[in-house]
């Protein structure tokens, strides 16, 4: 269904007739409205989610594998060089084990995997500003400083272990 917000940022969904702000979280995700799930349309196509900060890195060239220790070209679903896009930590775990949302290297389509850590690479805090990416990872990254500096930290982390893994 197709709506438009007004110069306010508020919405009427068409569906149920309920008026929220475009910037309540709790009333809107992934193009969704929360209280009915109905999937909304914009009439006016220029309005584009506000970019939020999260950890970003690439898959490693080389990754190991198996008891022989083989070498493989990237994973058995990203390419090397694959930008992943990751979430926080979500277990205790000690970010080693990493749920990413990236383009599969055979569909290219957007998919959500667990990685370890040691297959990135090059990890940083980034903006995205892709707007499935922002569907995807807004419920636990946003905008916000306080993003930022988890972001950076937890790149820095990842970083020094696995520098200090390859010597």
């Amino acid at each position: 269904m197709i709506a438009e917000p007004d110069t306010e940022g508020w919405l009427k969904c068409p569906n149920c007739g309920i008026r929220f702000k475009l910037t309540d979280k709790s009333r809107w995700k992934k193009r969704r409205h929360t209280t009915c799930g109905q999937r909304i349309t914009f009439a006016n196509r220029e309005i584009k989610p506000e970019p939020i900060w999260c950890v970003v890195a690439n898959i490693a060239e080389n990754i190991p594998f198996g008891e022989e220790h083989h070498i493989q070209k990237g994973t058995k679903h990203f390419s090397p060089s694959t930008k992943v896009y990751c979430y926080p930590p979500l277990w205790g775990d000690g970010y080693e084990k990493i749920k990413v949302v990236a383009r599969h290297r055979g569909s290219k389509q957007f998919v959500t995997m667990i990685v370890r850590d040691k297959w990135l690479v090059d990890c940083r805090a980034k903006l995205a500003y892709n707007p499935h990416i922002i569907s995807e990872l807004g419920d636990v990254w946003d905008g916000s400083e306080k993003s930022k500096q988890l972001a950076e930290e937890l790149a820095r982390v990842v970083n020094e272990r696995n520098a200090s893994q390859k010597q």
